[in-house]
């Protein structure tokens, strides 16, 4: 990914992902922080006016998918001890809330799958949404279009302490 000559935020977040889990801090050290850090603001670079992220700027149209992606990392990167500000953060995080909000349309695969990811990452932050994680689970389960987007609701019910219906999407997933 270093070498890729692009640098959307699909790239930029997947080369800063890797050094959120680096195990052996004494391998990478200081290079590994300043990359890090290097990261986060490439990618807080494309955050756009509402929260969102563009795919190459922040005048770009919002990307449903890499949003939660770029928020995903965002969370990590701080958790791995790396300065990530609050308010782009926090906007990012409304971002979300209000994209899941309502369930997206009957056939409209990628959205259910962004719409998966942002639950999880909601999840993630904190700042699950019981209620709608269960009604996908109940009545919209079919709905999910990949395995990955069933793992991504049931990790989000599980870490709403909603163990029965975690399961059985983790196990649909399976």
């Amino acid at each position: 990914l270093d070498a890729w000559a692009y640098g959307c935020l699909e790239q930029a977040v997947s080369r800063g992902l890797p050094l959120t889990v680096a195990a052996d801090e004494s391998l990478v050290g200081e290079r590994r922080r300043e990359r890090l850090g290097q990261s986060v603001a490439t990618v807080l670079g494309r955050q756009r006016y509402d929260g969102a992220f563009g795919l190459w700027s922040a005048f770009g149209a919002a990307e449903p998918w890499l949003s939660p992606y770029a928020v995903e990392f965002l969370l990590r990167a701080r958790a791995a001890g790396v300065s990530v500000p609050d308010a782009p953060l926090d906007a990012a995080l409304r971002y979300l809330t209000d994209q899941v909000g309502e369930l997206p349309g009957n056939n409209a695969n990628a959205d259910w799958a962004a719409h998966a990811y942002a639950q999880y990452v909601l999840a993630m932050a904190g700042r699950p949404r019981p209620g709608a994680l269960r009604l996908i689970a109940d009545a919209n389960e079919a709905r999910l279009p990949t395995p990955l987007a069933r793992a991504q609701v049931a990790a989000a019910l599980a870490r709403t302490g909603d163990r029965i219906r975690a399961e059985r999407l983790f196990a649909s997933a399976l």
